[in-house]
């Protein structure tokens, strides 16, 4: 349903800028929704990286421990 709801409202955007000619209007749409997705995007994975990045460190840091506990 909401997939629906927003063909629609691209399809309006669209109509309507052929219309009335606004392209430039919808190419700022369009950008505006592409930084906003990859705002997110790059959100979700520096989150993750700094996931990733975490549990090595850990990970190496813990093994050091045991290295330096045999010694």
């Amino acid at each position: 349903m909401i997939y629906v709801f927003a063909i629609a409202v691209i399809l309006s955007a669209v109509v309507m800028a052929v219309m009335e000619k606004h392209f430039i209007t919808l190419g700022v749409f369009a950008l505006l929704w592409g930084i906003t997705l990859l705002i997110i995007n790059s959100v979700l994975v520096v989150t993750f990286a700094v996931g990733v990045v975490f549990i090595i460190f850990e990970t190496v840091r813990r093994k050091l421990h045991m290295v330096n506990l045999k010694m």
